[in-house]
């Protein structure tokens, strides 16, 4: 046990269980396991953090990895793109809903419009207005790139804090 967490060796990718969270590092030699360690327990702070439950490794999270441990970027996402959703109330938590499912269903109107069940105009009125709120361009790619950062390393519960 080292700091309430239980750490091994293993031979292999262990199996998931219901409910557990556990970050792997590389194979590495026995000499070069400090390191294999620290990025384990990167991964699982990482994969903590986004209420993640599983095995995980470097390639299972990719981005998010860095995105979770670099929370200036994320604060300054928060600032860009969700801040302006806030300032529109129960409308901004309409359109932040939608650009999400935008992003899940690959940039696809129809499909989108079809798993919101709403008409193709209506997603695209939705997404015009993010648009003209945030300033960015849905086209873009550092704008998609952005949106899937802060849409899954801020908690839904702390991107719209009314309380500001």
């Amino acid at each position: 046990m080292i700091g309430g967490h239980c750490a091994g060796i293993v031979a292999r990718r262990p199996a998931p269980l219901d409910g557990v969270v556990v970050g792997i590092g590389d194979a590495v030699p026995l000499a070069d396991m400090a390191t294999s360690f620290a990025t384990a327990s990167r991964v699982l702070e990482a994969a903590r953090r986004l209420d993640r439950t599983g095995v995980f490794g470097i390639e299972d999270l990719s981005w998010r990895l860095a995105a979770v441990h670099e929370p200036q970027v994320g604060e300054l996402l928060v600032r860009r793109y969700l801040a302006p959703l806030r300032e529109e109330g129960e409308f901004g938590r309409l359109l932040k809903e939608t650009v999400r499912a935008y992003l899940a269903h690959g940039q696809s109107i129809a499909r989108t419009a079809d798993a919101l069940v709403v008409h193709v105009n209506t997603l695209r009125y939705r997404l015009r207005k993010f648009e003209e709120l945030t300033g960015r361009s849905l086209t873009a790619i550092d704008t998609l790139v952005e949106l899937a950062w802060v849409l899954e390393t801020v908690p839904a519960s702390d991107d719209h804090d009314d309380s500001e």
